[in-house]
């Protein structure tokens, strides 16, 4: 019986020393048909359109936001397959951008006003 404990601890280190250190959170729409998938690692963060189920970071398809502050807002929205957001801060990359996500900086005021509109989709990363 002890054996079998230890074993199972050790199963269990394993496992969880396993982690990729990748957090995602996925972003849908009201109606469910778009989605955007945010994988964030090491104060890194990787927006991509569609709902992406991986363990690793693809090498392009994404925008990279450098992450200098705990959460970012940001708004969505989401018109003929195209991806717009905005935000208010952050260090971008659009190096790897694919060419249907589009940034937008706008400010504070901006941001609040577009908030209420119901064709724009507030979220948090």
């Amino acid at each position: 019986m002890k054996k079998k404990l230890v074993a199972i601890s050790l199963i269990l280190i394993v496992f969880l020393g396993c982690d990729s250190g990748l957090k995602k959170k996925i972003i849908t729409s009201e109606d469910g048909l778009n989605s955007l998938t945010i994988i964030s690692k090491d104060a890194e963060y990787y927006i991509f359109k569609g709902k992406l189920d991986l363990d690793k970071i693809p090498a392009n398809g994404y925008v990279k936001n450098k992450g200098v502050v705990e959460h970012f807002n940001a708004l969505v929205k989401w018109s003929n397959g195209q991806v717009d957001l905005y935000h208010t801060y952050g260090v971008f990359d659009e190096s790897k951008k694919p060419k249907d996500i589009i940034l937008n900086r706008v400010s504070v005021k901006e941001f609040e006003r577009l908030k209420k509109l119901p064709e724009y989709e507030y979220f948090y990363y």
